[in-house]
């Protein structure tokens, strides 16, 4: 993560914590696309459970990086809407 906005200065490096709201995105995010996706293969494509489910845990790990990264950008525009700076 780079220190700061090359366009406006914004310091993305703030206080221990500051994250936290990024990573309960994160968490929602990424447990609805679990749930979603283990619902979908179990019941539309007549996967059984587990199967379904260790495919969903697998897609989930897979992209938990873009999740990451997509979560910390919402929170610093919430933030940025919340607390211009």
């Amino acid at each position: 993560m780079n220190e700061s906005c090359s366009e406006c200065g914004l310091r993305f490096c703030r206080e221990p914590g500051y994250f936290l709201g990024a990573m309960v995105i994160s968490y929602f995010a990424s447990s609805a696309l679990g749930i979603a996706l283990m619902l979908g293969l179990f019941l539309i494509a007549q996967i059984e459970l587990i199967p379904a489910a260790i495919a969903a845990v697998l897609a989930v790990a897979v992209l938990m990086p873009l999740f990451s990264r997509i979560s910390r950008i919402a929170w610093i525009h919430i933030d940025q809407r919340a607390d211009p700076r």
